[in-house]
Parts: C-alpha cells; sequence; structure tokens
C-alpha cells in the first residue's frame, strides 16, 4: 500500500501540462473498471482525486487488493512503458476525476520531456519504497498499528473538508476489503478493530466504518 505523506518534488499536474499531453479530465463513479488485469492498455490514467484500489485475481477467481492509490498517481504506467499486459487491475473506490493520457503518448514523453521523467522516476522510487515499507511492516508491526497507518490514507481521499474537525470521517472500504489490504483473514480484524472501537480510534454504525478525524490519528503513530 501507499504511505502517507506521498510528495512529489515535481507536481504531477505540471509535469503533464508541461510536457504538452492530450490528456482530457473525466469524473468517474465509484466502482469503476479503470484497468483490466491481464490485458495492454492504450491508456495511462493521472489519479488527480478520489482513491483507487488494485486488485488482482487468482486462479480461483478470489480477488485480492494489492495496493490503494489516491491523487498524483499515475495508473498503469509500467506495464504501459514495457507494452506489457497490466499485472493488477485498477477500479475506483470512491468518486474519482481522473486525467486520460494515451499509452503512446506516454512512451514518447519518457524520452523527450526531462520534467516528466523526473516526475516518472520519482514515482516509481516511491513505489519500490512503499513495497519495501509494507515488507518491513508486515513482519514488524501488528494489526493495529498497520490499520491506524492506513486509515489516514483513507480519510484523505474523502471530499469533506479535512482542514476543519471532524468527529469521525467515514472510510470507503468494507471490512473483507480491509482485511484483504492488511493480509489478515476478516474475523481476525474484527477482533482488532473491537478493540480500537473501545479505544474510540473506529466507529462502527451497522456496516459502515468511520474513523476519528485525521488530527487524532495521526497522533496515534509512533
Amino acid at each position: 500500500m501507499s504511505h502517507i505523506p506521498v510528495t512529489f518534488s515535481t507536481q504531477p499536474l505540471e509535469a503533464v501540462k508541461r510536457a504538452g499531453a492530450s490528456f482530457r479530465a473525466v469524473e468517474y463513479a465509484a466502482k469503476t473498471l479503470l484497468l483490466a488485469q491481464g490485458r495492454l492498455t492504450d491508456t495511462v490514467f493521472l489519479l488527480v482525486s478520489g482513491l483507487v484500489k488494485l486488485t488482482h485475481v487468482d486462479s480461483s477467481g478470489k480477488e485480492i487488493i494489492v495496493g490503494i492509490r489516491r491523487s498524483g498517481w499515475l495508473l498503469g504506467v509500467a506495464a504501459a512503458i514495457l507494452h506489457q499486459p497490466q499485472p493488477a487491475g485498477a477500479a475506483t473506490f470512491t468518486r474519482c476525476q481522473l486525467l486520460r493520457i494515451p499509452a503512446e503518448e506516454i512512451r514518447d514523453l519518457v524520452g523527450a520531456e526531462s520534467m516528466f521523467c523526473k516526475y516518472l522516476h520519482e514515482l516509481q522510487a516511491q513505489e519500490v519504497h512503499d513495497h519495501l515499507l509494507s515488507a518491513v511492516e508486515l513482519a514488524t508491526h501488528s494489526t493495529e498499528e498497520r490499520l491506524v497507518r492506513l486509515l489516514p490514507e483513507l480519510a484523505l481521499s474523502t471530499e469533506l473538508p479535512l482542514s476543519q474537525p471532524q468527529p469521525n470521517v467515514q472510510i470507503p472500504l468494507k471490512q473483507c476489503e480491509l482485511a484483504a489490504l492488511l493480509g489478515v483473514t476478516p474475523e481476525y480484524l474484527c477482533r482488532v478493530m473491537h478493540q480500537m472501537e473501545r479505544k474510540g480510534i473506529l466507529v462502527r454504525k451497522g456496516r459502515l466504518l468511520f474513523a476519528a478525524n485525521v488530527n487524532k490519528l495521526s497522533r496515534l503513530l509512533p
């Protein structure tokens, strides 16, 4: 999963605009498939706002969440540059705004625009760094600690004015999706969430899950 904060010294929109790419801003509803696993794509997406999940469907048909992405990320760019099928699918978790960029144009930009290349190198370095952090956290941090780290990222994907105090922020994932993302069973996550409810970190209302405001969550991080 990606970790907070995701920062780039080169701003994504600035890099794409300066490169002169022929992009088009599009609004997508939640649960919209953007990239299909195992297929070539002629489009790369720059995520402007919202939250996107990366998934892999195994041979038995089970869908596994392998990552989440929010604003600033290019989706499908590595496979597009290599002209290879997508190793994972991508679908919107929440309503999203994305820029559609032709994959052929991305391949041309790699060798032609220094600012875009700088952003692309930073993006790929961030992704490699995040994979390593995820492996370390899985081995050394409890499920509760990893969930506390994940919740602010999910909260920041909402469209609420988080600069103002919020008693609770709805999390756009189901409990089974959170469990898959954290690499634990839904039953085990349920026990962990009960403990976090008693601490005031989480609030459950029916099937909806809410987290304490981002500032409160940040104080819980080591």
